[in-house]
């Protein structure tokens, strides 16, 4: 639930529009405001930021000491430490934009482009995975016959998954277990964060939330052998100092890697998502 007034610039209507794309109910009330961040996440789902953003994980390029990102492929320790319902929004919005634009875009397998393999779920690529792993994620979500085909897809990446989509089509994926599956793996991510920069413990959940959805779109790497990963390692420093103020111009100054690619608008904006996140929950 949104509680929120007027904010500048926006009428009510225009509000209820916003947030209605991310899917959250709201309420006006007269005390409070939305957050920068709730407005800003309704807008860029509003305006379809995120559209080709899985073209452009990080996954696809792998720097020393990475391990595969994608969800088929990390496997390390679980974590039953919960984000906030704004940090799981935010890594939502950026694989699939929302629930709507699921269920008519992306229940049947897709091939999201570049060296991906093809997807299901929420950002589940199977080229990244394989069919053992795969069988124990879904197997008692789909029916079998889909597990079967899809199976088939693992390990399987570029124009060869993108032959693979269209024949796999038909194999839907609801929601309800694209949820369920999501959940189960977020699980990983919280961990690997949690093992990747000190005092998280220190942290909120919006705060917390935003270091797992770095860690989930760029994997864990503090690799001194790559300059792409130069505000990570300033990001570890700072939190082992327990500095969390300074934490969010780090997010923001990553931008570099990408403001040049007019492609990668959605990255720019997850960044900026993910500074005003953090920003929330120090103020919390």
């Amino acid at each position: 639930m949104v509680n929120l007034i007027e904010p500048t610039g926006l009428s009510r209507r225009d509000v209820l529009v916003l947030l209605g794309a991310v899917g959250w109910s709201v309420t006006i009330r007269a005390q409070t405001s939305a957050s920068p961040f709730e407005m800003e996440l309704a807008k860029a789902i509003a305006a379809d930021e995120f559209a080709h953003l899985g073209a452009f994980r990080e996954k696809f390029e792998v720097f020393p000491g990475d391990q595969s990102r994608s969800q088929g492929g990390y496997r390390g320790r679980q974590s039953e430490r919960l984000i906030s319902n704004s940090a799981r929004s935010l890594i939502v919005a950026c694989e699939v934009t929302n629930e709507a634009n699921y269920r008519s875009r992306l229940e049947n397998p897709v091939w999201p482009g570049g060296q991906s393999g093809v997807t299901i779920g929420i950002g589940y690529d199977l080229g990244y995975t394989t069919a053992s792993t795969f069988r124990s994620d879904w197997g008692g979500l789909l029916p079998k016959n889909s597990v079967d085909r899809l199976a088939k897809c693992c390990g399987v990446t570029g124009k060869s998954a993108a032959q693979q989509a269209k024949e796999m089509q038909g194999n839907k994926v609801g929601w309800p277990e694209s949820n369920t599956q999501f959940d189960a793996y977020l699980r990983y991510v919280v961990g690997q964060t949690e093992d990747t920069f000190q005092n998280c413990a220190d942290l909120k959940p919006d705060s917390f939330g935003a270091l797992v959805s770095l860690i989930y779109n760029r994997g864990a790497s503090l690799s001194k052998r790559s300059d792409r990963r130069r505000e990570m390692r300033e990001i570890y420093d700072l939190m082992l100092r327990r500095d969390f103020a300074a934490v969010p111009a780090q997010i923001r100054k990553m931008t570099r890697i990408w403001e040049n690619d007019p492609q990668a608008r959605g990255l720019l904006k997850r960044r900026e998502l993910e500074a005003l996140l953090f920003e929330q929950g120090l103020k919390s």
